[in-house]
Order: C-alpha cells, then structure tokens, then sequence
C-alpha cells in the first residue's frame, strides 16, 4: 500500500485558507505568508500548463500529494515557480532561499533548514523523476526528516 504523504506546509502556499495546526515556531505559515503572493499568478498558469483537473486540485485540498500525473505535473509547476525545483529536479539552494524569510534571521533555524536541504539532497538526488515523481520525493523527505530539524508536517496513511 502506497503512503500518501500530506503536504499541508506547500499546500498552504496555494491553498491559504486550510486550517493546520503547525509547529509551535510555526515556521510553515511565516513561510506561507512569504510566498502566497508570488505563487497566486502561478495557480492558472499551472493548471493550463498541466492539464490540472478540479480532482486533482481537491486531492491538494484535502492536503494529499495528487495520485494523478497531472496533479504531480501541476503541484511539481507550483514548486517550480518558488524555486523549491529547478526543472522538475530537488533544488537544495532553493529550498534555502523559499524557506529562510520565514526563519525570519534566526541562524539557528537557518543552519537547521540548510541541514535538513542536504539531506532531502542526499536522498532525492539531483535528477530528474520521470511523471513529476520528484514532487512526491520532495514531500516524502521533509515530512520524514523535517521534525529532527523543526519543521514537522502531518501525514496520513491510504
């Protein structure tokens, strides 16, 4: 049975108005904030570029990694747009870069969220997953990992 990962911290980004109780420094809605604004002119883009479906866009409603291609090709566009990948391929760097605003200059979380990229790096790679798989990685390593550096997301099993 395939684990579907909840994507509640990117999701927020597109998707503002679902609840989730976060992290206690809440670093996910200070990183949602940052970004919302930059990735809103991205949602239709996306959807045409990807063929989105309104399933697809339910599935990231209901905080779930789409099982579709489309919906992997459509949240993998929103990524791209936040520089989280570099055509379709895990972007340490841009990790770095789309989540420190929200660390807000505290070095400790910074140091914490450059650790946690090397590792998501480390496990993911820097290649290219065909059928917007990456996005799936992406997710799959922060919700594992992310609570050992501060940043926890919820999941669920299907």
């Amino acid at each position: 049975m395939i684990r579907t990962i909840v994507i509640v911290a990117f999701v927020w980004i597109f998707f503002s108005w679902i609840p989730y109780p976060l992290a206690a420094d809440s670093v996910i809605n200070k990183f949602a904030d940052t970004l919302q604004s930059s990735v809103k002119p991205s949602l239709r883009t996306c959807q045409s570029q990807t063929g989105a479906t309104k399933a697809d866009l339910e599935s990231l409603k209901m905080r779930k990694v789409p099982r579709t291609k489309t919906g992997r090709c459509f949240l993998q566009c929103l990524f791209n747009s936040v520089k989280l990948m570099d055509d379709g391929k895990f972007s340490k760097q841009g990790m770095i870069i789309a989540f420190s605003p929200a660390m807000k200059g505290d070095l400790s979380k910074i140091g914490k969220l450059r650790k946690l990229s090397e590792v998501c790096e480390k496990e993911i790679g820097g290649k290219k997953y065909e059928n917007c798989e990456g996005v799936q990685k992406i997710v799959e390593c922060v919700a594992k990992n992310g609570r050992a550096y501060g940043i926890e997301f919820k999941h669920d099993k299907m």
